[in-house]
């Protein structure tokens, strides 16, 4: 099966277990809230709705007891009002008691019945209190007053202990509800974790670990090791994956069988581009034609650098004409060795012809104030004397230096000896053409951050000149 389809249905089975989780979840939850709204539908508001009817009847006995006791008729007449007030306040209460309540609603007309009734016992006591008979209407207010609030409290309080009842068995069956769901999801949460961790074995062992074999190898391949094997044929994208490193390193150790001849000095074989797409193959075989063509024109190059005739230098700007690095072959053109140079016995001011140092000191000033590190210069043509008394003819191209700080530190160029120009006119030519990428040469060579890579940028100078590759 292709790695497509198994993630495929790796991860369509997860999503489904976190689907039927997330249902399952949900109707819990909603179970839950239809517990917790008929908790507060019943039990609450009818327990809420009792105790007002509880209190406000209680508020009414002992207005009633305030009517007994009035002074004057205004007084009188106030707390007969806040009765009515109370006992509107009670009507509405029942009415609430009698939508929410669960239990027998029997109980509930027996209580409003009751209150009902205890009106005539009001109003005979009110009566009374207005024809002045006030210690009569006391007495029915202390006895059978009294007694029937007693009955009406033991109604409400039955009530109460219904709607308290109705409320911890909500609350059980919630609690109960909760634990439900939460076991529900912990079991379902251990189940998805569980699969998952099977899964990704499972993958980890189809997938991860020969891909690490395969990534293995391949850094062993570029570290140069062609010959470990990956042994992995299966037919998905893996064994793909690894009969194309088979064929890469089949044709690598073809084409390094190829290179060693190569670099061993037999430019006879050629290294042949595989399709018209293999960039790297066209390379090799331009490298290899290339080759064949510039062996000589090397030999001639590294013959003219070990000539003598070019010097290679490094100056220092902050101490005037003081030689920090110069090639060997100084000597072959001035006659003093690099060492002379280097610990300051011999100035190269001092060899340069005094009619041309103005003009070679002024060129440089020149240079340092542009403070252009990023073009190089050619210098007027000026004569030097050597150390045998002779005069030569020297051309030099230079360019600034600078440190990471971005002051400019050294001068660094190259000296060539051009007093054969006079010689033959043909000489000229050549030289000139040769001076042409000797300065090209030394553009790139003052670039390289030592002399050791100099050997190195001559040769990509060269093939950028001949446009090899």
């Amino acid at each position: 099966m292709k790695i497509g389809n198994r993630l495929s249905i790796g991860f369509g089975i997860t999503i489904l277990l976190i689907l039927l989780w997330g249902i399952s979840a949900l109707l819990e939850i909603q179970n839950l809230a239809d517990l917790t709204e008929s908790m507060y539908k019943h039990p609450w508001t009818v327990s809420n709705a009792v105790r007002e009817i509880k209190a406000d009847i209680l508020a009414m006995h002992r207005s009633m007891k305030d009517v007994v006791l009035a002074e004057t008729s205004k007084k009188r007449d106030e707390a007969a009002s806040l009765v009515g007030e109370y006992e509107k306040r009670v009507y509405r209460n029942f009415e609430t008691v009698y939508v929410r309540f669960l239990g027998d609603l029997v109980e509930v007309k027996i209580a409003e019945q009751a209150f009902s009734d205890w009106k005539i016992i009001r109003d005979e006591v009110i009566s009374l209190s207005r024809e002045g008979e006030r210690d009569a209407a006391a007495d029915i207010t202390r006895g059978k007053g009294a007694d029937h609030v007693i009955y009406m409290m033991e109604k409400i309080d039955q009530m109460i202990a219904f709607a308290a009842n109705k409320a911890e068995t909500f609350l059980i069956e919630a609690k109960m509800e909760s634990q439900k769901i939460t076991f529900t999801l912990v079991v379902l949460f251990l189940g998805v974790i569980l699969f998952g961790a099977v899964s990704s074995f499972i993958l980890a062992r189809s997938i991860v670990v020969p891909l690490g074999i395969i990534v293995d190898r391949i850094k062993n391949l570029s570290m140069g090791n062609l010959r470990e094997e990956i042994d992995i044929h299966s037919k998905d994208e893996i064994g793909l994956l690894a009969d194309s490193f088979r064929n890469l390193q089949k044709d690598f150790i073809g084409r390094t069988q190829l290179l060693e001849k190569i670099a061993a000095g037999d430019l006879s074989t050629d290294i042949p581009p595989r399709s018209d797409d293999d960039d790297l193959g066209k390379s090799f075989y331009a490298m290899t034609s290339s080759l064949r063509n510039a062996t000589e024109e090397l030999k001639k190059t590294y013959s003219i650098i070990n000539s003598g005739s070019v010097v290679a230098f490094l100056w220092r700007v902050d101490k005037e004409w003081t030689v920090d690095f110069v090639t060997d072959n100084v000597v072959q053109l001035f006659g003093y060795t690099g060492e002379d140079f280097t610990t300051g016995r011999i100035s190269f001011q001092d060899i340069v012809y005094p009619d041309d140092l103005p003009l070679l000191k002024a060129e440089v000033e020149k240079h340092l104030k542009k403070k252009d590190i990023f073009t190089e210069f050619e210098h007027t043509p000026f004569r030097i004397e050597t150390k045998d008394g002779s005069l030569k003819w020297i051309s030099e191209i230079s360019r600034l230096r600078e440190n990471p700080e971005g002051k400019i530190t050294h001068i660094q160029g190259i000296i060539m000896d051009i007093t054969s120009r006079s010689n033959a006119e043909a000489d000229l030519i050549k030289e000139s053409s040769f001076v042409e990428l000797l300065k090209k040469i030394a553009v790139t060579a003052n670039e390289s951050s030592s002399m050791e890579n100099a050997l190195q940028v001559c040769l990509d100078e060269v093939c950028n000149v001949m446009n090899w590759p």
